[in-house]
This record gives structure tokens, sequence and C-alpha cells, in this order.
């Protein structure tokens, strides 16, 4: 019996040798029938290129690839964050293949000559459901599940690698920390549920307010961040924090109340005022309370 079309997973087969794709193909048509995707590559370049358009749900990669390693192809593309599991195939089964592939990143691994149709769909099943589930962990872990935005983590990891850029190009880096003005009096009067709501609402204003090369994030609480890189003139910051004022000031709709809510928001300047990231949200934490301290609803630099 062959698997409903609708579930046929689209499946990249990265095999050079012409017998073993005839023979890998025949018991992939087995389970899955003719609503089957197969695409088959044989060299290293055609199998990175295919992977990086992420079409499929699976990789089936040869443990050898000519005179290459296919192992080192798996270890790249999981690098270059896979958005699908890879099975290896090999000539022959071994403790250290087995052990070699599950480090490189490999879901599973079959040997050829002992693949039944039955073997092939449970692995194939198996390796896209785990993939799923840990890429919704990494989700789960990396992002704000109220607003959707990153979270702490993420936006740590981001700022990171964005410095490293940044000081390779000898550009600027702006870190924003944008705390809301009295949202405790908005939780008490109208509930947490509207506040929740108040929260989301902000968070899709300040997303849809930044360039796409910039990161919004919520740090916890009624508290944001907005990373703007790439900035060659350090004069646009503070016209660009001054707008993002302005949009958190346009009235929002709880209930049957509009409700308007402002912010204060403190600037750190990569290099120009620290140089490390601990450096660099300290001076924009105590930039921010001057803000809070010089009546709120303005914006502060380090």
């Amino acid at each position: 019996m062959t698997t409903p079309p609708d579930l046929a997973p689209r499946v990249l087969l990265i095999e050079d040798d012409e017998g073993d794709y005839l023979l890998t193909c025949e018991l992939l048509r087995e389970v899955f029938g003719a609503a089957l995707v197969l695409d088959w590559v044989q060299s290293w370049r055609a199998a990175l290129a295919a992977i990086g358009e992420a079409r499929h749900d699976v990789y089936l990669v040869d443990y050898r690839l000519g005179e290459r390693n296919g192992l080192e192809l798996v270890r790249e593309a999981v690098e270059l964050s896979s958005a699908a599991p890879f099975i290896v195939l090999t000539g022959q089964g071994s403790r250290e293949i087995d052990l070699a592939a599950m480090r490189a990143g490999a879901s599973d691994y079959l040997v050829k000559s002992e693949m039944t149709p039955p073997l092939l769909e449970r692995a194939i099943r198996y390796a896209i459901e785990r993939h799923r589930a840990e890429r919704r962990l990494a989700e789960l872990a990396q992002f704000d599940q109220l607003t959707g935005l990153a979270n702490r983590v993420l936006f740590r990891d981001y700022l990171l690698k964005t410095l490293a850029r940044a000081e390779r190009h000898r550009q600027l880096v702006a870190v924003m920390l944008l705390d809301l003005d009295r949202f405790k009096t908005v939780n008490d009067t109208y509930g947490h549920e509207a506040g929740d709501l108040l929260l989301r609402q902000i968070a899709q204003r300040l997303r849809s307010s930044v360039r796409e090369s910039d990161l919004v994030a919520r740090l916890g609480g009624d508290e944001f961040t907005v990373v703007m890189d790439s900035v060659s003139e350090p004069g646009v910051i503070a016209g660009f924090a001054n707008r993002l004022l302005d949009v958190v000031r346009q009235p929002i709709r709880l209930g049957g109340c509009e409700v308007v809510v402002s912010a204060s928001i403190g600037i750190s300047v990569y290099p120009t005022d620290v140089d490390s990231i601990d450096e660099l949200l300290a001076s924009a934490d105590a930039a921010m309370y001057r803000a809070k301290r010089a009546g709120r609803n303005s914006v502060e630099t380090a």
C-alpha cells in the first residue's frame, strides 16, 4: 500500500552511482507511489545548490561522493542551517560510520544492501518528524511566545554577530532599549489580557517600522530593544528613535476604549560609546532610565 499523495515527501537523492540511484528510486516508488517527488543530483556542487533552495523534506546522501566523503556535505549543510534532515546511505554498516554520521548532523544512516521499503519509509518519517520537532524547540528557545519577536537569547546571539561584522566593515551599530511608560497602569486598569494585547500590537508596530536588516526583540515585561545594523552616519540614529516614539504613541484600541501609551528610549552606539556587549547594554539601560527621569516619552543617548 502506498502513502496518500498529500503525505508523500519531497526527496533529494544525492548519489553519484546510477545503479544505486535506480535501486533507491524503486524502493521509494514502492512506498510512496506516483505522488513521490524525487530529485537526483550527482555532484557536490549541485547538491549544495539544491539544498540551498530548501525545496525538499529530506535528503538521502551517499556516504561516498566520488573521492569526497558525504558526511562533509552533511556537516557543511547543517552549518548553513539546512531546512531538512539528512539520511546517510552506506555501502556497508559499522558502528564507526553510525557515530560519524550522527556527529556530522545526520538523522539516520541506512545500509544499501539491507534497505527495504518499510525500513526506508520509517527512516524518512522519523527523520522528518524529529527534525521538525527540533526546529520547533529551537524556535521556542529563541523567540518570545507572546509577541513572536526575538527573545533575549536570540538578541544576544544576533548582537554578537552584528558587532563582529561591524568591526570588519568599520560601521556603527546602535542598540536602543525601549521601555513603555506606565504600562503597569494599563494592566491594573484593563487587565492582563488587555496588557498582552497592547504588547503584541506594540511589537508589530516596531517590527513594521525597522529596516529588514535590523532586529526587534522583547527582553521581558514591557521592555523591547532595537538593533540598528550597518549605520554609516550617527545622525540618523536619534531621528529614527524619535520616529519610534511617534509609532508607539499612536492610539491602541483595547476592548471599547482607545489607549495611548508612550515610551522611553535609551541609545548606546558601538564602537563610539563602548566596545563590548555588556557595556553596550548597560549604557543603553542607563540612558533609558535618564529618559524616564526626564519626564518619559523621550530619547536619551549614552
